[in-house]
This record gives C-alpha cells, structure tokens and sequence, in this order.
C-alpha cells in the first residue's frame, strides 16, 4: 500500500507533465492515463522529475541479480555495466536462505554495521527504474537512495553514484523473522574491504 496521501487530480495535472505541453493535452492525457499515473506515484513520487533524464545507474544487490529469481521477472542483463561495491561499509545486510529476497540496511551508530554491499551495477532505462520502484515497494519497504559505488570487474578503478534500494528499518522490523546475515568475504588484495553478498548457496558456505 502507498505510503502518502493519494495526489489530487491538481497535483497530477500540475506536477507528472512537462511543461512545454499545452493545458488542454494535459488534461486529456490526464483523465486518459490517471490509473497509470497515480499508480507510478504511490511508489515513485519523483516520476516527473526522474523523467527527465532517459537512464539512471541503479545499484542491485539482491534477487533482481543474473541468475536469482527476480531476474526473470524484470530482465536487465542487457543493461549490465560492471560488478561493484558500497563505498560505505555501514551496511549489513540479510536474506532469507532460499535466496528469494535481501535486505540492506545502513546504520552510522551500529557497530555490527560494518560490511559493504556486493553487487552489480546496471545503466537502465528511465521506464525499467519505475519498475523496479513498483517491484521493490519503494518508500514502503525501500528507500531508493543514491549511494557512491566503487566499480570492480570490468570497469576496475572507478566509482559511480547510482540508485540504490535500501532496508525502512520500521517497516522490517517486525517482519526479519526466518532471514539471516548474509555471507561475509575479504578480498584477497584488500583485505580491509570486507563486503557482504546475496548467494544462492548459504547453507553450503555457513
């Protein structure tokens, strides 16, 4: 269910199209596309804005990655970039042992917050971001945040802001029954770079 208070009519008409198109479309465009429209706002209330731009780096973590589940249901290999790390290594980060769903949350406070976030780093369309926004629950179960991510393989040696889903700690913490603190790797080249991944093989490697 959306967070927030449902938009007015006025709030559609005034805020979801740009400005170059006369009023008289957009109240047509309005009436014709208001399910659509207020749907993509219960989730991405930065549509209009987001919309401004044709593509977005997002950062994915979890069971949208190559060869979980989720990757079936919203196909982005064909936008992947590069594998990568959280810059911050104020995460830890939880999953359920089948390995359908992860849950990344960040604190400054907490000691055991000490991990980075493995995962991959995709350049999708503006379009594919709204999806993933309805997938995830965005602002809901989710924050989309934008986090500084250290690329690895095959773009080594850079770092890129990108979208990044991250745990509402209100929301989940009453619901991590059956999860479980994903597994904990070193690099072998930078040992101070501990990082934590969504695997598909938790009970084999615990």
């Amino acid at each position: 269910m959306c967070a927030d208070k449902v938009p007015s009519y006025e709030e559609l008409f005034d805020g979801w199209w740009p400005y170059w198109i006369p009023d008289d479309r957009k109240e047509k465009m309005t009436k014709k596309f208001e399910p659509q429209i207020r749907n993509s706002l219960c989730y991405s209330p930065d549509a209009p804005v987001i919309q401004r731009k044709q593509s977005h780096y997002v950062f994915i973590y979890g069971a949208h990655k190559k060869g979980f589940a989720a990757s079936r249901v919203l196909d982005l290999k064909p936008y992947f970039v590069c594998n990568g790390l959280t810059q911050e290594s104020t995460f830890q980060l939880y999953q359920t042992p089948t390995a359908s769903r992860a849950l990344a949350l960040v604190s400054t406070t907490n000691p055991e917050y000490d991990s980075r976030v493995q995962g991959e780093l995709y350049n999708v369309p503006t379009s594919l971001l709204l999806k993933l926004d309805h997938d995830m629950a965005n602002r809901v179960e989710y924050f989309r945040q934008k986090r500084l991510i250290t690329c690895l393989s095959p773009c080594q040696g850079t770092s890129i802001v990108a979208w990044m889903y991250i745990g509402v700690w209100w929301h989940w913490r009453e619901r991590m029954k059956g999860m479980v603190k994903s597994q904990k790797f070193k690099r072998k080249k930078f040992p101070a770079y501990s990082y934590q991944s969504f695997t598909k093989n938790f009970k084999k490697n615990h």
